[in-house]
């Protein structure tokens, strides 16, 4: 997503930071197809300040 922002849409690298962290939080067990499915998201949180 990160690559696509900046790519396509001429975002300043920058600005956008991404991290891998759905380990931290998986919002369904990771024990079937669709707990994965769910666990494969994107999220965007703005900065502070």
């Amino acid at each position: 997503v990160r690559d696509r922002l900046l790519r396509d849409h001429g975002i300043n690298g920058a600005r956008v930071e991404a991290r891998g962290a759905g380990w931290l939080a998986p919002r369904a067990s990771n024990a079937t197809a669709e707990g994965r499915a769910a666990n494969r998201r994107v999220e965007a949180l703005a900065a502070e300040g």
